[in-house]
């Protein structure tokens, strides 16, 4: 069912040309963006209507209205362009302005700010370690500040015992989150490096194919310009092996008899 779903998924939302040309990461982020877009946007729409019709304020519905319209243009930006950024940073910033309006009005009487801890695990993922940890600086940074400083900002107040358990609380997932993430490219580093080692290895490797013209009495070979080589050193330039010489015991019972009988005497090859 999910696969049937992701299948779905891909081939509304994200073309073939555009497929072709991204890389693994890219469409890592941009089946998530579109996948967590889709099932946002509904919920966005249906808040805003219900705010119009309960009568709790223009501008609480105008944000959630508007939040789904970025939502909306960031799906149409992604099936047409190959460079995701300005998308994301575009719903990102849509979906900052959502959280810290819903905090600094209280909306629900406050709760809305629950949803604030999904914020970090959300901005690393998207955005690495570095820009990761601005976009939470720039959204956590003013929340903390309306969160603390509710009468001089107007903003709704919490109780001083729950304003030191959200700071703290959202202080932690953020540095949980920036250490999963950090955990994460560091096992893609390795197995990328260790993709490259086997790329580089298989080019090294070459091999025989086809008919190879060999000569039935010195056993030479022909290369492709015509010229006879020994078969030792057409294997070596060949595949780079490196050849190692010996003689058989067929061979040498021919070549050096007594030797022959001599090993065979002392037991080190069969007669």
């Amino acid at each position: 069912m999910l696969r049937i779903l992701q299948n779905t998924i891909i081939k509304l939302f994200l073309p073939n040309d555009i497929l072709a040309r991204i890389s693994t990461e890219e469409k890592r982020k941009r089946l998530c963006v579109v996948a967590v877009t889709l099932m946002a946007i509904p919920f966005l729409l249906g808040y805003g209507v219900v705010h119009l019709v309960i009568g709790e304020g223009i501008e609480n519905s105008m944000a959630d209205l508007l939040t789904a319209g970025l939502f909306i243009a960031t799906l149409l930006f992604l099936r047409k362009d190959v460079d995701g950024r300005v998308a994301y940073r575009t719903a990102m910033a849509g979906f900052s302005f959502l959280l810290f309006f819903n905090v600094a009005v209280g909306l629900y009487q406050g709760s809305d700010i629950l949803w604030l801890y999904i914020y970090p695990l959300v901005a690393f993922f998207m955005f690495g370690l570095r820009e990761g940890l601005l976009w939470n600086g720039l959204l956590l940074g003013p929340v903390f500040l309306v969160v603390l400083f509710p009468a001089p900002l107007k903003s709704y107040a919490f109780s001083a015992e729950y304003q030191v358990r959200l700071i703290l609380s959202l202080t932690m997932i953020t540095a949980v989150a920036w250490l999963l993430e950090s955990l994460r490219v560091y096992f893609y580093d390795r197995v990328q490096a260790q993709k490259a080692e086997l790329e580089k290895a298989a080019d090294d490797i070459r091999f025989l194919k086809g008919l190879i013209p060999i000569c039935s009495v010195c056993r030479k070979i022909r290369d492709d310009e015509g010229y006879w080589q020994a078969l030792d050193e057409y294997i070596a330039a060949h595949t780079g092996a490196r050849m190692s010489h010996g003689i058989c015991e067929s061979c040498l019972k021919k070549t050096n008899p007594e030797i022959y009988q001599s090993l065979v005497a002392k037991g080190k090859i069969k007669a």
